[in-house]
Parts: structure tokens; sequence; C-alpha cells
């Protein structure tokens, strides 16, 4: 088994997998399996865990989550690069290290990121595609001994969308409703799967920041086909959900964790999972942008000045 793994890609849920496989698969006991939040502790901390010897055991585990410091952003904390840098050159032979970088975007101009991408083994995990997607739910159920139409599965995709965190709670809804059961139909699928108006509103508030106008225009005339929100609903939800975006950008920026920002928001601890993933990433300057153009078209709708549905046409067209 090697030395060190650095988890790359979007899918947080897939990279976790993985990362409990090779904990599974190693020696290493539960003293000796210890979880470090870059976002809180100094790298240094870490490695010198690292370089200690395991207690009473073979082999032991560290992980890294959230290590900001491999990408451009500015940190409050300064980490030690240097000491990471010299134990990557010479990892602890009785040490399995393991930086989970997902959804980061990694500052390849550094030396710490030039090291670490040559001695590592990586992985990297990308959202699954529709096809992959449905497949991986009809083995889920399969490995829990329960059957599932294509069609059923497909229904669950409509209705939960790729996000496998999110996906995986809704199969485990569905596994406790169906217990006793050989199948899951798509009438149970319908009955307990929740879609919620809130995922569509990230869909499309993500397209609009990545300047994607093909996606943001598919889940626009979607949400209006259906029933879900009109255009007048997706403006003020939209703006809001900016909003609050940048708001946690900042938020995090000053160390809040996930209950803190859900508390200062007051807002689920899941809807500040969702904004603080999208936040990592966001680029603060063109979301003060949408949402000052977010802000003229609401205004220009309540004042009669243009149609609901024109005007929000007219700025997804302008992406």
């Amino acid at each position: 088994m090697a030395k060190v793994y650095l988890f790359l890609g979007n899918e947080e849920y897939l990279n976790k997998v993985k990362i409990e496989r090779i904990i599974k698969e190693s020696v290493a006991d539960e003293y000796n399996i210890n979880f470090y939040d870059m976002e809180e502790k100094n790298v240094s901390f870490a490695i010198e865990d690292a370089q200690t010897t395991p207690f009473l055991c073979e082999e032991k585990i560290v992980v890294l989550r959230h290590p900001n410091f491999l990408t451009s952003a500015k940190l409050d904390i300064e980490h030690d690069t240097k000491l990471f840098v010299k134990y990557l050159n010479n990892p602890s032979p009785s040490t399995i290290l393991i930086i989970d970088a997902s959804n980061l975007k990694l500052d390849n101009r550094k030396e710490v990121v030039k090291v670490l991408l040559k001695v590592a083994i990586k992985e990297e995990s990308q959202a699954l595609s529709d096809v992959e997607f449905v497949g991986w739910v009809i083995r889920q159920f399969s490995q829990n001994k329960l059957k599932i139409s294509q069609k059923a599965a497909q229904t669950f995709l409509s209705r939960t969308g790729t996000d496998l965190i999110n996906a995986s709670n809704e199969i485990d809804k569905l596994l406790l409703y169906c217990l006793g059961k050989d199948e899951v139909t798509e009438e149970d699928v319908i009955k307990l799967t929740t879609k919620e108006l809130e995922k569509d509103i990230f869909s499309f508030t993500n397209a609009i920041m990545d300047k994607n106008k093909t996606k943001a225009i598919e889940v626009y005339h979607d949400l209006v086909a259906s029933n879900q929100a009109d255009p007048v609903q997706l403006v003020s939800m939209s703006s809001k959900n900016l909003k609050d975006c940048y708001l946690v950008k900042l938020l995090v920026e000053k160390n809040y964790k996930q209950n803190q920002i859900a508390e200062a928001l007051d807002i689920s601890p899941g809807r500040a999972y969702y904004l603080m993933r999208d936040a990592r990433n966001l680029d603060k300057k063109r979301a003060a942008e949408l949402i000052q153009k977010f802000a003229e078209l609401d205004y220009k709708i309540k004042s009669f000045q243009i149609e609901p549905d024109t005007g929000l046409e007219f700025l997804l067209f302008s992406l």
C-alpha cells in the first residue's frame, strides 16, 4: 500500500468511499487513525503525528481535510509547508498519509503542490453522468438484496439529481421503507424521495456563476415547465442564494464552521453545507456583479419596466 494518497475532483462522496476503503484495508486500528481539518489546525500538527510511531500497531493513518494551503486562497493560518515538503520527500514507512482535496483547485505554481503531485498516488473523482448514476443506484439496491427497475432508477435520478451525498441519504430512506420487500417500485421512489426546489436553485445559480448559459437556460425552462417556480420566484430565490453564498464565503474566510454558519444565517445545517461547498471556489467579484444585476432586474420587474420572463431571459442570454 502506498504511503501518500491525494484525492482530487468534485465528487466528495466517491472520494469518501475510496478513503474509507483504504482505511479498512490497512492494519491500523481505531487508536491509530487521525483526522486533521486544515481550516482549524496547522499542517505541522498532522506531520508531527505522521512522524510518530504507531501506538501498539504496525501502521497508522493520518487524513488531511480541507487542505486549502494547496490552493491560491488567502488563509489565516500560516501553514508550515516546508515541513510538509520535507515529509513528502521522506515519508514514514509506518504511516499512510491521505490528503482529501475534494472540490479544491490546486495552485500548481507552489512548490508544495509540485512535490505532492510527484510523490502521491492520485485519485480523481468526477460527478457521474446520468447513465453512470442510474447504474450506481441500481448497484446500491442490489448490494442490499433489492431490485429496482431502470425506469424507477431514472425516476430517482429526476427527483434527486446526481449529488451522491443527497442520493445516498434518499437511498437509506428507501431501504428502511422497503424492508421485507424484494423490489423498490417507481411508486416507492415518488412517495419517499424529496424533490426539492432548493437543489434546482443551487444548480441554476451555479450555472450562472460558471457562465454556463446552456445549463442555466435548461434548468430555467425545466423549472417553469414543471410549475416549480415562475420567473419572479426564480429572480428572488437566485438573488438570495447568491447573497447567502457570498456571505458564507466571507464567514468561511473567518474560519466559521458549518454549525456556526447555520446559526448565523438561521438556516438548516444541510443548506449551510451546500453553501459552504459552493463558496469554497466562489469568485467574489463575479458574485457581487451578479447580485447587482439581479437587484436591478428585481427593481425593473416590480416597477413594471419589464416583464419577468423577458427580463430573466435577457439576463441569461447575456452570460
